[in-house]
């Protein structure tokens, strides 16, 4: 077998592989495009903990001006969806009321372990309660 048959099946492989794998991201990407509201640009660990201020109304004001009433925005691994806008929120509570009161679950004002428990009965012995 010639050598240059050889580079040429090489090249040839490796130009159909980086095409197949561009056209799947591709596909992918487009797919995935229209499930989730538009996002600012983010940064890899910390999403877009950049982007916030102190005053989170205003940032998220500021944000909304940009990119619509409703974004997608992560902070950290989290994805949150705000929705800055009454009616837009009005129309996501409606439409999907049974989604929102299925995830509410009380939580106890005060949690208690037994791990603090254990710590105060040993200073209760340590300082001679009974």
């Amino acid at each position: 077998m010639a050598p240059a048959l050889v580079l040429t099946d090489f090249l040839l492989l490796i130009i159909s592989t980086l095409s197949l794998v561009l056209l799947v991201k591709s596909l992918r990407n487009s797919k995935s495009k229209g499930k989730y509201p538009p996002s600012p640009p983010a940064l890899p660990i910390i999403g877009h903990i950049h982007l916030l201020k102190s005053e989170l109304p205003t940032s998220f004001a500021t944000l909304a001006r940009k990119y619509g009433p409703l974004m997608q925005i992560r902070f950290g691994a989290a994805k949150f969806v705000v929705v800055s806008d009454a009616k837009s929120a009005q129309e996501i509570l409606r439409t999907f009321d049974t989604d929102f009161a299925s995830k509410f679950q009380p939580v106890p004002l005060v949690t208690i372990s037994m791990k603090t428990v254990l710590s105060l009965m040993l200073v209760m012995v340590l300082i001679g309660g009974s």
